[in-house]
């Protein structure tokens, strides 16, 4: 599949999806679980572990997010695996035992035009003469994408503007940004490890369905269940008629 191809079919997407703007992990979280009805699982594996997996069995689409990874690269990471739900529909797997480094590096393009749209960044970025390491972070920042992300599409659409030491770490950039523009709310989190545990909503939402409906649990307990998942009962007692 060719360059042009996959970076329409982001565009595409994100144009039935009515997204504007950057694309926030809840955001990606909300997509996948909405229009794919993935069942995602986030969990810290380690940093020095697959950054994350999807897979299909029997029809459902699973997600493992590796949340030992700075968040940032968790963003990538899931719009990656949308990448392949989206291009390389009918396989059964991809990432763990993944063969065709064609379909990875293309599911990698995917997830670089779904979260930096090219005319978005050109019209939001473009008059940027050169992109010095501030200018990678502030971008990193507005796209809600690791260092590396920021610096790899800006490489792609201003190749000859882009001037970065790519031996100084994330971190010493981020510590001198704060020190020179100290009015400037720098978000550190995304260069680090949210260390989450997540079970899928979808899955929670199921054996609520059951465990309801069947009279295992009373609405007040259903209230206190979903008031820490802050999750609406009226709404989802509504789903559940919807699902026929």
């Amino acid at each position: 599949m060719i360059n042009s191809d996959i970076s329409s079919a982001a565009s595409n997407l994100r144009e039935k999806l009515n997204l504007m703007g950057p694309a926030s992990k809840h955001i990606l979280v909300d997509i996948l679980e909405s229009l794919y009805q993935a069942y995602i699982f986030y969990y810290p594996l380690g940093q020095d572990k697959i950054a994350g997996f999807a897979a299909m069995k029997k029809g459902i689409k699973f997600i493992m997010l590796n949340s030992s990874q700075a968040l940032g690269r968790q963003n990538f990471t899931l719009a990656h695996e949308l990448g392949h739900f989206e291009l390389h529909q009918g396989r059964d797997s991809w990432d763990i035992s993944e063969k065709n480094k064609a379909r990875e590096r293309e599911a990698d393009h995917f997830a670089a035009c779904f979260l930096m749209p090219e005319k978005e960044c050109r019209d939001v970025f473009g008059d940027t003469k050169i992109f010095t390491d501030f200018d990678i972070l502030r971008f990193s920042q507005y796209y809600r994408v690791s260092f590396e992300a920021a610096r790899n599409r800006i490489g792609t659409l201003f190749k000859n503007r882009l001037k970065s030491d790519k031996n100084e770490s994330v971190h010493a950039i981020v510590k001198k940004a704060h020190a020179i523009f100290p009015d400037q709310n720098f978000d550190d989190s995304l260069y680090e490890p949210s260390g989450e545990v997540r079970e899928p909503v979808l899955k929670f939402t199921h054996m609520m369905k059951q465990a309801y409906t069947e009279a295992d649990i009373s609405y007040g307990k259903l209230i206190e269940f979903c008031q820490k998942r802050k999750m609406n009962p009226l709404e989802l007692i509504e789903l559940w008629g919807q699902d026929h």
